[in-house]
């Protein structure tokens, strides 16, 4: 900070995050006629899916209402011989996938002194910074690569995980 009146300074934004260039895909039905004329290999429509599943998985795990925004808040003043600078800040973020937010908050303080004539200056920081994540988030190239065809919840309502691969393929899970 600088020797004077305390001074307030608050600074904010909020954003909205929209994906601008999708590559193009083929749905399910136009998945069924590239293997009907011998074009794709009969497995990209496993007939264990049912055969009707026609899926856009980009569409299950986009979170198209994310918003995200930040807060700081700092005072500063002092006189001739110390100087002080205290700030505050919130930040919430929402990625463009469902399961892909931080949300971190933290302060700092700064004071400065001058002793002895000017001859010693003592300089004291301090900051602290919390930061809870959920970054299960998805893989976008495991979405964008997985088939139309492939159903995303089983007939109970639980998400359909396919037997033949380990662990968690079903990226909207």
């Amino acid at each position: 900070g600088k020797a004077g009146e305390a001074r307030y300074d608050y600074n904010t934004y909020v954003r909205h995050e929209i994906p601008v260039l999708m590559p193009e895909f083929y749905n399910a039905a136009e998945i069924r006629q590239l293997i009907s004329a011998g074009k794709l290999p009969a497995n990209r429509d496993n007939p264990l899916w049912g055969g009707v599943s026609n899926n856009m998985f980009e569409d299950e795990v986009h979170n198209k209402n994310n918003i995200s925004q930040y807060h700081n808040l700092a005072i500063s003043g002092g006189t001739r011989n110390m100087t002080y600078r205290a700030s505050l800040y919130y930040q919430a973020l929402q990625g463009i996938a469902n399961q892909n937010s931080r949300t971190n908050y933290g302060a700092r303080v700064n004071l400065n002194h001058k002793g002895f004539n000017d001859r010693l200056t003592t300089l004291v920081n301090a900051a602290t910074n919390f930061n809870k994540a959920n970054l299960v988030g998805i893989g976008w190239e495991t979405i964008l690569s997985r088939l139309p065809t492939q159903p995303i919840y089983n007939a109970d309502g639980s998400f359909y995980e396919d037997p033949g691969t380990t662990g968690s393929n079903n990226q909207a899970s």
